[in-house]
C-alpha cells in the first residue's frame, strides 16, 4: 500500500475505514495492476484509460469518477444512494453494494471517453 494512502486510511474513523478498505480491496481485486496514489488528496486508482478515487467525508464514504456516465447503471439500480455529478456518497447506514459497484469501478478505469 502506498504510504500516503496508508496514512490517510489510518486517520479515518474505524467504521468508515472498514468501508473504504472494502472498496479499495474490490478495486485491487479487479485491477491488480492499478496505480495507487493520493492524486486528488484521497486514495486514487489509475490506469492509462481512467481513474477512480475513494474518500472519507464527515458523514459518508464517497466514490469519485470523472463523470456521471460511469455511475448511470449503478444509480438506476440504487436510486436512494445520493451523490454529485461524478460521485456516489454512501452514508454510514447505506449498504455499499460492492458487486454492483464493480460496474462503476470497471467503467471508470477502463472507459476513457467522457
Amino acid at each position: 500500500m502506498d504510504k500516503a494512502v496508508k496514512n490517510y486510511l489510518d486517520a479515518v474513523p474505524d467504521s468508515r475505514r472498514e468501508r473504504l478498505l472494502s472498496v479499495r480491496e474490490r478495486i485491487l481485486k479487479l485491477h491488480p495492476n492499478v496505480d495507487e496514489s493520493m492524486e486528488y488528496k484521497m486514495p486514487t486508482y489509475r490506469l492509462a484509460t481512467g481513474w477512480i478515487s475513494i474518500g472519507n467525508q464527515k458523514n459518508y464514504v464517497s466514490v469519485y469518477t470523472c463523470g456521471p456516465h460511469h455511475l448511470a447503471a449503478f444509480r438506476e439500480k440504487h436510486p436512494k444512494i445520493k451523490g454529485g455529478k461524478g460521485c456516489l456518497n454512501f452514508k454510514d447506514n447505506d449498504e455499499i453494494a460492492l458487486d454492483d459497484l464493480e460496474g462503476v469501478i470497471n467503467h471508470a478505469l477502463l472507459e476513457s471517453g467522457h
